[in-house]
């Protein structure tokens, strides 16, 4: 897990992936609604942690995925 320590609290990084069919217009998403992502491993990437996590909490397995936009929250 990768986690930033400041002087006030710990930072968990986390990636999260918005995955849009072009076909069928719609954004999948997890059985019970929410949006496939989790926290990123200390070994791993953004983009690595997303195919990882889209993999666990779908029946998706992605090869590489084209980015969009990466917004970042502290």
């Amino acid at each position: 897990m990768a986690v930033i320590q400041t002087s006030q609290k710990k930072i968990r990084q986390g990636s999260y992936c918005f995955i849009i069919d072009p076909q069928a217009k719609k954004i999948i998403v997890e059985d019970n609604g929410g949006i496939p992502g989790g926290g990123i491993e200390s070994w791993e990437t953004a983009i690595q942690a997303c195919i990882r996590e889209v993999a666990e909490e779908t029946t998706i397995r992605l090869l590489s995925i084209p980015i969009s936009f990466i917004f970042l929250k502290s």
